[in-house]
């Protein structure tokens, strides 16, 4: 049993970074572009034996992201014979365009093209162990893992919960350090031992600077992974300070300083020393650096500004305000602090109950979110979008909420389910002792989302039970209810027991009388009516399927069942020999209905509108009137439609799959449609058309024939008949495996039947009754046609088939009864009619009941005639 569900599961979106991170994945490599610029890309500082031209070459193609360019030129170039300093250099260039472009690769090709920029420099220290250039292949190698490391890093910082980028980019961090201190130590070893000068000892001095720099970088990089007051956050930012002091002093002109002096402010920054971080860049920014550096000395004064006054956002505010003025705009990162400084703004105006000015600034914050979205893109954009969702979240959850339920949403980014369900089920519990039923209803149905996400339906079932108890007048109160019943179908299907079919039914039910009108009612009406449906309870299913309002998301789907259920509802009159016109009536009363809202022409009707006319058509030819012509309507449309479909499609998909299946359907009954209307050469043109494919449709059509001619008026079932005959004529049986042989033989003995042609149908039937015996179904076939033969042989074999029918039957049966009924009726015929009373005594002493009301009708009947010598 399936189910289909509009009531959806809830899983944590990370509020702090899911939706966004999705949306934003493939843009911020932008902006990653352009901060790492600034430490790396571009500003290599070791150009000893390279050429200037090459590298600036490799640089301008890497900034415009032309790296299929560069690295093919490198290949290509790499193939040729080369000098050793050529070859190095080249080969340089290509690692650090392999470990760009990484940065804007993901999964298996991002970690391809870092392994290979890595196996690039790990080959070049293999092959050329004592090169003068030696030192810059080794700062590459650092290089790639500090790269790796600031990436990852920028990724946690946009998406917290997912904890696996933060070891990602810990591992990097510290392979980075490690090869940096060996670096530093190796050449700090080489210039005491080497006390020559000139251009090679300059690059050295160079290479060690920027070995330092870029070392403490790393170490504040890594520094920043840590929860403040940390030993290792502490550790690592002692471990760059001495460095980078020194570094900062160097001369107030060279670019290098000034990245240390903004670095060191950062570093203080990270220790708490706010003072003195401000106090330094409010010095440097008077010493008149370039524009670049004065964004940056802004940037990082405001971060300071903003730890330094959480309770008042003014000084942060004057801060962007003055470099505005001064500048007249902003880079990406101050548009994005001065979001910051606004929501520090906002928290203030809310804790104070300052209506109006909370409201300004979120005015505000909202504009600035959507003009960075606009103008900028990228990772800001993702930053901005993040930071907004937070307040969303705080403006939610109150501020008492929102740490639990980050944690809860981190705790399930780490796949920690049950810790997550129980941390939402802690939310949810604070929520409601504090007043907040919305809330607690929505955190409460996360958690059983979660848990049924894991497929722990038994815990689920009691997670959103007591969501549904607790709060059954909220929204997400409703729903869990639903998903309540959800769970205990799921349990049903895997258990199959009596218990859980009515637990899952008792709350299907309880759900509509529950929740009348209301969202859910039509979900859970189409989930009984499936359940009813599965169950083959096929009026209880019917009633509920036509219940569900025309505005149902599945309406389509549920016409297609109401046509099902009709259709079952009728064989299942036919298998208990009932008679089925109350039910056909009350099909071509209500399906019209549905037919009269599909598209009119030139639109095409869809997959399950063309089924719904099919299977109608079907019903209407089974009627004991059949209109033909309106059966024909519907068949000719759905055809047409069908070729239409079909001729849309350039090759074999399940849909163009579908089309024919339904069209070979309809072609059947079409042929019968057509028949019904005395259009016997056009019956007869589409049944030859369909003899000229495989043996196997034309086989596939005629069993087709004779199941609508099995139910159909006698006239249509000659005219059937004939056209069965006519086209099995062409079949070379002697050419057909066994299976279709006895297949092509039951056809024709059938359509001579229709035909009234016994005596070949008796032939027949006997055949294949010595090679198929125990075929309960073609024995009585074969009996019953034996009524039609009046010669003893036949009255004698008609006995025999219905005695052997009779003795395979339960006895007390319908099926026996039926069977005992045929006795006394060939007894009768034989004129046998002690045979037939003693038949009749039998069933009455043994069985009072005698089958039933119907068949007692039967019984009564012959006994009148077998009293007054009637036969």
């Amino acid at each position: 049993m399936r189910s289909h569900m509009v009531a959806v599961m809830r899983f944590p979106s990370g509020e702090q970074g899911q939706r966004t991170w999705r949306h934003f994945a493939p843009l911020i490599f932008v902006a990653l572009l352009v901060c790492f610029q600034n430490v790396v890309i571009g500003r290599n500082p070791l150009r000893e034996g390279v050429s200037g031209s090459t590298a600036t070459y490799f640089e301008q193609l890497r900034k415009r992201q032309l790296f299929g360019v560069a690295e093919g030129y490198a290949i290509r170039r790499l193939a040729h014979p080369l000098s050793d300093d050529q070859r190095i250099q080249l080969t340089l260039e290509l690692s650090r365009t392999f470990s760009l472009h990484a940065r804007y690769a993901e999964g298996d090709e991002q970690i391809d093209l870092w392994d290979r920029s890595q196996k690039l420099v790990e080959d070049l220290i293999q092959r050329y162990p004592n090169h003068h250039q030696k030192w810059m292949v080794a700062y590459q190698k650092a290089v790639i893992s500090a790269e790796k490391g600031e990436y990852f890093r920028w990724l946690f910082e946009l998406a917290p919960h997912r904890r696996r980028t933060r070891g990602q980019a810990l591992n990097a961090l510290s392979h980075a350090i490690h090869d940096l201190l060996d670096l530093e130590k190796n050449v700090t070893g080489k210039l005491q031992n080497n006390r020559s000068s000139g251009a090679r000892r300059l690059a050295l001095n160079t290479l060690l600077a920027n070995v330092r720099y870029r070392l403490c970088q790393t170490y504040v990089e890594r520094a920043s992974l840590y929860p403040r007051s940390t030993t290792e956050r502490l550790d690592s930012l002692i471990d760059a300070e001495s460095r980078l002091r020194k570094l900062a002093g160097g001369h107030e002109d060279a670019e290098l300083t000034w990245r240390s002096k903004l670095l060191l402010a950062e570093l203080n920054r990270l220790r708490g020393r706010l003072e003195e971080a401000k106090n330094q860049l409010l010095q440097w920014s008077r010493q008149n650096p370039s524009h670049r550096f004065q964004e940056q000395l802004a940037a990082t004064l405001v971060r300071v500004q903003l730890d330094e006054q959480e309770a008042d956002w003014s000084d942060a505010n004057t801060t962007i305000a003055d470099h505005h003025r001064k500048f007249n705009q902003l880079n990406a990162e101050l548009q994005f602090l001065r979001m910051r400084v606004l929501l520090s703004g906002w928290l203030i105006a809310e804790q104070e109950k300052q209506a109006a000015l909370a409201t300004d600034l979120m005015r505000q914050l909202e504009r600035s979110q959507q003009k960075i979205d606009q103008t900028i893109g990228g990772y800001w954009s993702a930053r901005a979008a993040l930071l907004m969702e937070s307040i969303h979240e705080t403006r939610k959850y109150g501020a008492d909420l929102v740490p639990i339920v980050r944690r809860a949403n981190a705790l399930f980014h780490e796949k920690k389910t049950e810790e997550a369900v129980r941390t939402f089920a802690e939310a949810m519990q604070q929520a409601g002792k504090s007043n907040r039923p919305a809330v607690a209803a929505e955190l409460g149905y996360t958690a059983g989302s979660i848990t049924l996400q894991s497929g722990e339906f038994e815990q689920a079932v009691k997670v959103f039970a007591q969501v549904a108890r607790q709060f059954p007048h909220e929204e997400n109160g409703q729903a869990a209810h639903l998903m309540w019943a959800y769970c205990l179908g799921q349990i049903f299907n895997r258990t199959k027991s009596t218990a859980d079919l009515q637990s899952y039914s008792n709350a299907l039910t309880e759900h509509r009388s529950q929740y009348y009108g209301q969202n859910t009612w039509s979900e859970a009406t189409w989930m009984l009516a499936q359940l009813q449906e599965a169950r083959r309870q096929w009026a209880d299913s019917l009633q509920l399927y036509r219940s569900l309002p025309e505005s149902f998301s599945r309406r389509s789907a549920a016409d297609l069942a109401i046509v099902r259920c009709y259709e079952s509802l009728i064989q299942q009159q036919r298998d208990r020999q009932l008679p089925t016109v109350a039910v056909v009536r009350s099909a071509t009363r209500t399906l019209p209905e549905i037919l009269q809202r599909f598209p009119t022409p030139p639109r095409l009707l869809s997959e399950t509108e063309a089924e719904i006319s099919v299977r109608f058509a079907r019903i209407v030819l089974a009627s004991a009137k059949p209109n033909f012509a309106d059966a024909d309507r519907y068949l000719s449309r759905a055809i047409n439609d069908g070729r239409q479909q079909i001729a849309r499609e350039e090759s074999e998909t399940d849909e163009v799959r579908f089309w024919k299946d339904l069209i070979r359907s309809a072609t059947q009954l079409r042929i019968v449609s057509l028949a019904g209307q005395d259009q016997f050469d056009e019956a007869a043109r589409l049944l030859e058309a369909i003899s000229a494919a495989s043996v196997a449709d034309v086989l596939s059509v005629l069993v087709g024939l004779n199941r609508m001619a099995s139910g159909g008026e006698t006239s249509v079932q000659r005219s059937l008949g004939l056209l069965q005959l006519k086209i099995s004529d062409r079949i070379r049986r002697d050419t057909l495996p066994a299976e279709q042989r006895l297949q092509l033989d039951r056809i024709r003995a059938n359509a001579f039947v229709a035909t009234d042609q016994p005596l070949q149908a008796i032939a027949l039937l006997e055949q294949l009754h010595r090679q198929q015996p125990k075929d309960t179904v073609l024995l009585q076939l074969l009996a019953k046609t034996l009524s039609k033969c009046q010669t003893a042989v036949c009255i004698q074999k008609r006995q025999l088939y219905w005695r052997k029918l009779e003795s395979i039957q339960k006895p007390g049966s319908q099926e026996w009864h039926r069977a005992h009924l045929e006795l006394i009726d060939a007894a009768v015929e034989a004129n046998d009619l002690p045979q037939a009373r003693k038949l009749l005594g039998i069933s009455k002493l043994l069985y009072p009941d005698l089958g039933g009301s119907e068949l007692k009708q039967q019984y009564l009947r012959w006994e009148r005639q077998l009293q007054n010598g009637q036969h």
